[in-house]
């Protein structure tokens, strides 16, 4: 992951102006997080960003590769079963929360 560089020298101003610039940029994370059974479980995080699209592509690659390996389980279970049981994501949650920063 690389870091953002904050556009702003330390030389520039005081510490107080400098953590109020810094808390003016960061002031909001956006958080991708995936909950495996919404019956039973809670959310867990995938991943932490600073924009909610960035949050937003995590949470559906996510998604998609939860739904490989639901298509390869299928597949599988599917020659030994004409049974469908329950659809893909039915019983799972993906949610992005937008969290803010306070000192």
């Amino acid at each position: 992951m690389k870091k953002a560089k904050i556009p702003i020298e330390r030389s520039d101003f005081s510490d107080s102006e400098l953590k109020d610039k810094c808390h003016a940029i960061y002031d909001k994370l956006f958080v991708a997080m995936y909950n495996p059974m919404i019956h039973e479980s809670c959310y867990g995080v995938i991943s932490i960003h600073r924009t909610r699209k960035n949050a937003e592509m995590a949470m559906e690659f996510h998604k998609s590769e939860r739904k490989k390996k639901w298509d390869k389980y299928n597949l599988e279970r599917d020659k030994k079963d004409d049974f469908d049981y329950f659809q893909f994501g039915k019983f799972e949650a993906w949610n992005v929360f937008e969290f803010e920063l306070k000192d």
